[in-house]
């Protein structure tokens, strides 16, 4: 595939000496296959953009993606060009999603190796219009978003009410104290202060 110089629109300052101070960063790109084209022409932003956006074009599928499940055949051609959804929606949040599709038959030779070799009518899924759509991992997260809170008979979260030993009247204790076997529960148990105990 032949490459052609790019511009990404971008400036850089020039280093001195450089007139105007300013030098183009371009970068190698392979060119976009118009035989038309002179080699070191610059394709328009408008001609960039409407190419590269959501629509269909002609696409080499793989027949076994289509036919998983028929694997004891080989298949000749292997692939076949199908109009399929393809490009940029403007929009991360979007993708490029077939709007209506229709079904293209087409004559595909079919071997069973060592046995048998005939053409079939396949049949293939093709895209005839495309469109923009919210993503699904975006929608599905957007809509469990909006499942939380909603209806009734949904438990209300607590609030966490922390109070402190001072503010219930109870003195801060740094070791547990287990309370001896024979003492009854309502008995007190009196314990020296830290400092004593060393």
């Amino acid at each position: 595939m032949p490459l052609a110089r790019l511009d990404t629109g971008m400036r850089e300052p020039g280093g001195p000496g450089q007139k105007g101070g300013l030098k183009m960063l371009s970068q190698a790109a392979p060119t976009l296959g118009d035989g038309e084209r002179k080699p070191n022409e610059v394709i328009k932003f408008l001609d960039v953009y409407e190419r590269s956006y959501c629509r269909t074009i002609e696409t080499l599928v793989d027949i076994f993606q289509e036919y998983p499940d028929e694997v004891e055949y080989i298949f000749k051609p292997s692939c076949v060009p199908l109009m399929r959804c393809a490009g940029c929606c403007g929009d991360e949040g979007l993708e490029c999603v077939p709007g209506e599709v229709h079904n293209v038959t087409m004559e595909i030779m079919r071997i069973k190796p060592h046995q048998s070799q005939h053409i079939a009518y396949m049949s293939f899924l093709q895209h005839s219009k495309c469109e923009c759509r919210p993503k699904k991992d975006v929608k599905a997260k957007q809509e469990k978003k909006s499942k939380r809170g909603k209806g009734k008979g949904q438990k209300r979260k607590r609030k966490k009410v922390t109070v402190s030993l001072a503010q219930r009247g109870e003195s801060t204790c740094l070791y547990k104290i287990p309370r001896p076997v024979n003492v009854p529960a309502k008995t007190q148990i009196h314990v020296a202060n830290r400092g004593s105990l060393s």
